[in-house]
């Protein structure tokens, strides 16, 4: 083989060997900080989920208190009580 063509093969095993794997353990890190973020959002997830539907029960119970209020108000002036 002629001198290039070594120099050219040396070149593609140093990719190879070196360059891929840098790649490679970066990509791996990556890898492992997406599920590491994925985990962290589907808790805040559930967290939110819960925090909605007990602001939904605290809604229905206001709501109910005010709408309860009302009725007794209004029994009131119409002399039913």
């Amino acid at each position: 083989m002629s001198k290039d063509v070594q120099d050219l093969w040396a070149e593609i095993e140093q990719i190879k060997n070196n360059h891929l794997e840098h790649i490679k353990q970066d990509l791996d890190s990556v890898k492992s900080n997406v599920e590491r973020i994925e985990k962290t959002v589907d808790k805040q997830d559930y967290k939110l989920d819960k925090m909605d539907s007990r602001l939904w029960w605290i809604f229905t119970w206001v709501v109910g208190g005010v709408l309860s209020a009302v009725a007794a108000s209004i029994a009131k002036m119409l002399g039913l009580f």
